[in-house]
């Protein structure tokens, strides 16, 4: 009875590890996901800024005026480009948010199987007690 018992509270807790050592693993890879598009974002925003600024330098010197049909159509690109960089954000949260959710289910899987080994553990050791008798 000992044995089992042993047994079964070591499965559980081998269970409930692996639960936890999945879910910090998924917290881990959103978090350098997160970082990651972090970088992203702001080298894409510098890499705008500069675009940004090259055509405004390049309208100056070519007598382009601040006002007409060009700078509506820059006025156009810059809005595009900053849908373009929500999109990519929201994407990047979504995916972040995955896995952190993906962790929160590995936990809860290891909780289940904890469990699990326990009602097994109990299943034995009440077999083992009826047999005896």
């Amino acid at each position: 009875a000992i044995v089992i018992g042993s047994s079964t509270a070591v499965q559980a807790y081998t269970a409930r590890q692996a639960g936890k050592a999945q879910q910090e693993q998924y917290e881990l890879q959103a978090e350098q996901e997160e970082k990651a598009a972090r970088a992203e974002e702001l080298k894409r925003r510098r890499k705008l800024t500069r675009a940004i600024a090259a055509m405004t330098q390049s309208d100056s010197q070519s007598g382009f005026a601040q006002e007409g049909t060009f700078p509506a159509i820059s006025l156009t690109s810059a809005r595009d480009i900053s849908l373009s960089e929500s999109s990519l954000s929201v994407v990047d949260k979504l995916r972040q948010s995955n896995l952190r959710r993906q962790g929160n289910i590995a936990a809860q899987e290891g909780r289940l199987n904890a469990v699990g080994s326990l009602l097994g553990g109990g299943e034995k050791l009440a077999g083992a007690y009826y047999a005896k008798e």
